[in-house]
This record gives structure tokens, sequence and C-alpha cells, in this order.
């Protein structure tokens, strides 16, 4: 298994990421079956949000089925 470390401002970028990918390659607002696409949008910008104020939570893997969470702040 592969532990990633990873800080907050580098998880933000990421997802930042994913949201100007799906907004300039997937989502058409003019073409019916895309809205899915606005929707996870609107969640990566929710979490990123939260990230960004602290009320957010990273996770991070210890073991195969177990989990760490981190306060964002």
């Amino acid at each position: 298994m592969q532990v990633f470390d990873i800080t907050r401002e580098k998880y933000i970028a990421v997802l930042e990421t994913e949201i100007e990918t799906l907004s300039r390659y997937y989502f058409k607002p003019m073409e019916e079956g895309t809205g899915h696409f606005n929707t996870a949008i609107g969640v990566l910008k929710h979490r990123i949000e939260e990230l960004k104020n602290g009320t957010g939570y990273l996770r991070t893997m210890v073991s195969d089925d177990k989990f760490v969470y981190h306060r964002t702040k």
C-alpha cells in the first residue's frame, strides 16, 4: 500500500485542477447529460472552502482499512 503525505495547499491545488479540467473539457451547459459534471464542480468548490476555512478534514490511510482524520487548521 502506498501512502501519500500531502499538504493542505497541495491538496487544494489538486482540487482546483480537477475543477478546471471538468469545466474546460467535460461540462457543456448547452448539452443534455452533463449536469453531473456541474454537480461535481460544486462539490469540489465546497470541499476547497472547507479546507480553506478550517472546517474540513484531511484523511490519511494508516492501514488497508483504517484512516486517521486531521483537522485542516
